[in-house]
């Protein structure tokens, strides 16, 4: 993470001043936490939904989804498109390397 709590949140600069009235009242820990479930969050709903990326964002509260592609960008260093395509890619090959128990009936 890059250190303030507007980076942590991957929010534009123009938002640094409700990052820091938030961690002034929460306290920067707190904010940190929310900033990371929120980061967790986003990855969830990519990964194992079918949602819109438009939907994903207002899910996540952003008021729109070109902040929402700027702050995942800035986490993951892709688009949250992208990095949906790449890790359900993954996903289904872990899938299907994985061994199938067999059973006898």
């Amino acid at each position: 993470m890059h250190g303030t709590a507007s980076a942590d949140c991957g929010d534009h600069p123009r938002k640094a001043r409700i990052i820091l009235i938030v961690c002034s009242r929460v306290g920067k820990a707190t904010a940190k936490a929310w900033c990371l479930a929120r980061r967790e969050l986003a990855q969830h709903y990519l990964l194992h939904s079918s949602l819109e990326l438009n939907e994903t964002a207002y899910l996540l509260g952003y008021e729109d989804a070109n902040s929402f592609f700027r702050a995942f960008h800035q986490w993951e260093g892709t688009s949250p498109g992208e990095w949906r395509t790449v890790h359900a890619h993954r996903a289904s090959s872990n899938h299907a390397s994985a061994p199938v128990a067999s059973s006898t009936l």
